[in-house]
């Protein structure tokens, strides 16, 4: 028997852009283009979905575009044998600019998402109008306890690569790993990143 789940949080008109090396990457775009884009990057293993709420709540004011960054999201991932970088979510991200045309976008990116806004301004001087920056500081800080935030990083990866017999399961592995970085996060909220982020293959199990 299936397990009913949250509905996943689709939103916008989906795309998938053909990059230089013929990876693909997924776009989700809603609003009109003669509106005021705002360019949405998420957090590091995040993707567009996690912006159906801000698209819905500014898509009929705004030109919301969220971009699924290689490796993440539904966009394809890289080769076993190549690492992934923020020089290469940065190269794909100016191809996807330039794809899209867009210009004099305003930003807004979520911890990874906010750095690579930076490089983005940095690369092509003027694209950014204006930026909002989430969960990052002005500079890179080393963490207090290297061995523990490795060990994180870690249980991370190794969420968004296992597979789960049931959705609840997802949503106390999210809550396991990070509730004691976002302690005022409720259910809801859990079970939003879970369907954010994992997929119901054939098998019945979640990926």
């Amino acid at each position: 028997m299936t397990e009913k789940i949250i509905t996943k949080p689709e939103w916008g008109r989906k795309e998938h852009l053909k990059m230089s090396d013929g990876a693909s990457l997924v776009v989700r775009q809603t609003g009109s283009a003669e509106a005021q884009t705002i360019l949405c990057l998420a957090r590091h293993g995040g993707n567009g979905l996690e912006y159906s709420r801000f698209a819905k709540r500014y898509g009929d004011q705004y030109h919301i575009v969220a971009v699924d960054r290689r490796g993440h999201g539904e966009s394809d991932f890289l080769p076993e044998d190549q690492g992934y970088s923020i020089q290469q979510f940065a190269a794909d991200l100016l191809e996807v600019v330039d794809q899209l045309e867009l210009t004099a976008v305003i930003g807004v990116g979520v911890s990874l998402g906010g750095n690579l806004l930076t490089f983005l301004n940095d690369r092509r001087p003027g694209l950014l109008k204006a930026a909002v920056l989430v969960d990052i500081g002005p500079e890179a800080r080393v963490p207090d306890d290297m061995e523990k935030a490795m060990a994180r990083m870690q249980t991370l990866y190794g969420l968004f690569s296992a597979s789960y017999g049931s959705f609840a399961d997802i949503v106390t592995a999210w809550r396991n790993i990070m509730e004691d970085q976002w302690p005022n996060v409720d259910d809801s909220e859990w079970e939003f990143l879970a369907a954010c982020t994992t997929y119901q293959q054939e098998d019945g199990r979640w990926y």
